[in-house]
């Protein structure tokens, strides 16, 4: 859900510069610093992609039903917002990134390494904690109207279970597994447990998590200098090899 995934670039990039902390205590910050651009470009390559590939096909569930679509037909010129979702997702993704990169950075060369710790819990806590603004949204999926629907039929019928949601003050709670799925039929949703949308969530998750956790080893490696140097900024390179 892409309101997760903006703080979880951020934390993600904190948890990059601890895993590299030690070579990072040689570099001096910048903001077009190697590894900063690094870290700005996991979010555009990886993040963004994962994320845009559940937007193209569940945008409501992606946004959390916080987004309306609406598609352009004759009567209808389209929603502008959804023209620069995209474009400023993505801007705000590289932004967040290279943000949390570069404060980690400063952190380490300060000597508080303690700080990233505690910016990269603050970012995990913050990208889970959107998902409690609305803590059923992410259990079931189809079309806001359905959803707002569905949740408000389960509420009213004296007996929410039957729906897979169980209410509690103002907090409406997911069950799945226990929503009788011809009612789920008649409000054209599914549960995140179908196949249809569980197998193409769980193939996007593990290329997620897998390019991260490949990302935080290479960062991990270049404390003991295992890999070819890269050049100190992203202009660098170009002017070295020059004078070459």
């Amino acid at each position: 859900m892409v309101q997760m995934d903006i703080p979880a670039a951020f934390a993600f990039a904190q948890l990059f510069a601890w895993c590299g902390r030690k070579r990072l205590q040689q570099e001096e910050p910048a903001i077009l610093g190697r590894y900063t651009v690094v870290a700005a470009a996991y979010a555009l390559a990886v993040i963004g992609p994962c994320a845009l590939y559940l937007y193209s096909g569940w945008t409501e569930w992606e946004t959390m039903y916080w987004l309306r679509p609406i598609r352009m037909d004759t009567a209808n010129f389209g929603n502008p917002l959804l023209a620069l979702f995209v474009p400023l997702f993505l801007i705000t993704l590289a932004i967040a990134a290279g943000t949390g990169f570069l404060l980690a950075h400063r952190w380490i060369r300060a000597g508080k390494p303690g700080r990233v710790l505690v910016g990269l819990g603050l970012g995990l806590a913050l990208s889970v904690g959107v998902v409690l603004v609305t803590p059923s949204a992410p259990m079931f999926v189809g079309h806001l109207d359905d959803y707002r629907a569905y949740t408000s039929a389960a509420l009213s019928s004296g007996d929410p279970s039957k729906y897979g949601i169980v209410s509690i003050g103002p907090w409406t709670l997911g069950m799945p597994w226990v929503a009788d799925r011809e009612i789920l039929a008649r409000h054209n949703l599914i549960t995140c447990l179908n196949p249809r949308f569980l197998i193409p969530l769980l193939i996007d998750s593990a290329i997620y998590f897998g390019c991260t956790a490949a990302l935080a080893i290479w960062f991990r490696r270049q404390n003991a200098g295992q890999l070819v140097d890269m050049p100190r900024s992203v202009f660098s390179g170009g002017r070295r090899a020059g004078r070459q």
